[in-house]
């Protein structure tokens, strides 16, 4: 956990701009994810990554939504959706990956993404 804390601290400080609402929301989640699932250090770190690409990619496909047909986008976000749940599959052992399960069910940021980074541009 130490190692989570200080690779978000320097990624905070090496910044040159401030952090967006996209990444502060993708942070947050990964602090939560990482206790619930009691991963180890190295699995925390990935974790991180894997939140940040994906808040990111899901604000950028929000912002693109005007110019596609709503199954473009919907293909899109499938695609982006299964790409993150596969990364977080390999880093997760059989019970965390049961627990991951249980854990996104009941969060807005897996059941209803595109609301989620609506209310993040507020």
């Amino acid at each position: 956990m130490l190692l989570l804390s200080l690779f978000l601290v320097s990624n905070l400080s090496q910044a040159q701009t401030p952090i967006t609402q996209v990444h502060k929301a993708a942070d947050k989640l990964t602090r939560e994810m990482v206790s619930v699932l009691q991963l180890n250090e190295a699995d925390a770190v990935q974790l991180y990554k894997y939140n940040r690409e994906r808040f990111t990619k899901l604000a950028t496909l929000q912002q693109q939504a005007a110019q596609l047909t709503q199954r473009q986008e919907d293909l899109k976000r499938s695609q982006l959706e299964q790409e993150y749940h596969e990364r977080i599959f390999r880093i997760l052992n059989a019970q965390q990956y049961v627990q991951y399960k249980r854990f996104k069910e009941s969060r807005r940021e897996f059941t209803q993404p595109t609301q989620v980074m609506a209310s993040l541009g507020r």
